[in-house]
């Protein structure tokens, strides 16, 4: 836009360093509202990255471990009332996907391939058994390199919904300046008594 300046870096008004040659298509991913999966070494704040975000956009979070999580635990369980009325319709838990408008679907190589065929729809279409999930605006899914103990291969249909596939950039390969800052930089998870003000 004309006469719009944007910072030299915009991941790193939230205190994410060191990835600058991923934010275009952050930034696509976040503007379009398009489904991102992050492939990183753990430890890469693909987690971290996506909760700052979301906090900044004022959108509710949750991240879901997709090794863990049960169907359940994404839906809630079935409204009895509803269905003695004909309608399938369910009752909302604290996890459960219905309010969430962010959600980051971790460790989605590890989920189970029947797992994986649920998480399909959501990605594809943000529904849940044909039921729409309203509110939910950002997908993104963050996965280990493949050859981590445990990790699965993607179904074919399921790596082809997300429409950026953004590989994060591990320490090692940063410029000392951002190590610098990373390993400089204490936030909430590392001290949860301090009120933080702001990301830097």
């Amino acid at each position: 836009m004309k006469g719009t300046t944007f910072p030299k870096s915009f991941l790193n008004e939230f205190g994410l360093y060191g990835l600058e040659s991923i934010e275009d298509a952050v930034l696509a991913g976040l503007t379009l509202e398009e489904p991102v999966i992050l492939v990183g070494l753990h430890g890469s704040a693909k987690t971290l990255m996506c909760e700052r975000l979301a906090e900044a956009m004022g959108l509710k979070f949750h991240a879901y471990d997709a090794s863990k999580a049960l169907f359940e635990d994404i839906i809630g369980f079935p409204n009895p009332k509803s269905l003695m009325k004909g309608k399938l319709d369910y009752s909302p838990t604290p996890l459960s996907i219905w309010d969430k408008e962010f959600i980051l679907i971790d460790e989605i190589s590890r989920a189970s391939p029947s797992m994986q065929n649920k998480w399909l729809e959501i990605i594809r279409s943000r529904r849940v058994m044909g039921k729409e999930i309203k509110k939910l605006r950002i997908i993104f899914s963050a996965m280990n390199p493949m050859g981590y103990l445990g990790t699965i291969p993607l179904d074919l249909a399921l790596a082809g919904r997300f429409s950026f596939i953004i590989e994060v950039p591990n320490i090692s390969d940063m410029e000392i300046e951002s190590v610098y800052k990373i390993i400089s930089q204490v936030d909430k998870m590392e001290a949860p008594g301090v009120k933080f003000k702001k990301y830097s």
